[in-house]
């Protein structure tokens, strides 16, 4: 199936619908191909995953819509691929300046008790951002994009991912370096966290890492999952840790497992998870290794898409691929 046998066959819905006098419904199935030529064309083209030599989204519809045998299961997924949340490149740089100018500022102003009225104040802010140690969650969180974004600029010039510190790093050289380097604070940012299982044990390290003198620990998530924040509530952290996303996303937005309350929609696209993840797998059953389960990992019924990457919290039938499943927006995996 080609671009041009997608929109014969939306031609055929929508002219279906009309036959029965389902006018919002023709229209509906019109607008949705138009709203994915205009995504294709001004957002998907970006997805990292997939630059060319790869194929196209329009042709990564294509397939995946071929994956469907029923023409019932294809309506279905057609809409569904109108749901997705795509944060495209110049949304994560805006995210950059907004966690810089937001949440950093807010907290340096805040701990710091500089009165905002003082006309000194961008002088002072400046000191402190000499002596803060900006440093990714994971690997996944460009940090130097970070900083040339929002010009900053100080001399601690190691920036190392606090999950590879959490596993194999040496406590007494992190904080040898920390007073080294006149550190006063820790800022740790991550583009994304959903259900905060591998950020968990990195903030805790930073939270851990100076018991007798804590020192103050900012984490900012660009786009935050309502799993991952009962993750950090259960964990009760201490006074000295901080954390203040950019975008906290609500449950509204997932589709969630069993005994949880869905939109009609919502329920209808896990039904088609469920009913197509053998499929998507090629006979793997949900289990604890990847992908998991019909609704992701840890259950998170995910519908993100990161222009770097899609997160394994994300549906597995969007972005898994395997001899029997073509993904619509295929993954690039730890495995």
């Amino acid at each position: 199936m080609n671009n041009s046998s997608v929109e014969m066959k939306v031609q055929k819905w929508a002219d279906e619908h009309a036959a029965k006098g389902e006018i919002g419904r023709r229209d509906s199935v019109k607008k949705v191909l138009h709203q994915l030529n205009f995504l294709q064309e001004k957002l998907y083209y970006q997805y990292e995953p997939s630059l060319p030599p790869n194929p196209s989204y329009l042709k990564r519809l294509a397939d995946w819509l071929d994956n469907m045998a029923s023409e019932e299961d294809q309506k279905l997924a057609f809409e569904l691929a109108s749901k997705l949340f795509f944060v495209g490149r110049d949304e994560i740089r805006a995210m950059y300046r907004t966690a810089y100018w937001g949440p950093i500022m807010r907290w340096l102003i805040t701990s710091q008790n500089f009165p905002i009225n003082n006309p000194n104040l961008s002088v002072q802010l400046e000191s402190c951002i000499q002596t803060t140690w900006f440093c990714p969650i994971t690997d996944s969180m460009k940090i130097n994009e970070f900083l040339h974004v929002n010009d900053i600029r100080n001399e601690i010039n190691h920036r190392p991912d606090w999950q590879s510190l959490a596993k194999f790093g040496d406590p007494e050289k992190v904080r040898s370096y920390i007073e080294r380097r006149g550190i006063k604070r820790i800022v740790l940012l991550e583009d994304f966290i959903a259900t905060g299982t591998q950020a968990s044990k990195a903030i805790k390290f930073a939270a851990d890492l100076c018991s007798t003198a804590p020192i103050p620990v900012l984490v900012v998530p660009l786009v935050l999952c309502p799993q991952a924040m009962d993750t950090f509530n259960e964990m009760k952290l201490p006074q000295h840790v901080t954390i203040e996303p950019v975008l906290q996303l609500e449950k509204h937005h997932f589709i969630l497992g069993a005994g949880a309350e869905n939109t009609p929609a919502f329920n209808h696209f896990k039904k088609l998870a469920e009913q197509t993840y053998l499929q998507v797998t090629n006979g793997i059953p949900p289990c604890n290794d990847k992908p998991y389960g019909p609704l992701g990992f840890r259950n998170t019924g995910g519908l993100i898409i990161l222009s770097t990457n899609t997160p394994d919290n994300t549906l597995p039938l969007i972005h898994w691929h395997s001899s029997t499943w073509s993904p619509l927006f295929p993954r690039h995996s730890r495995v």
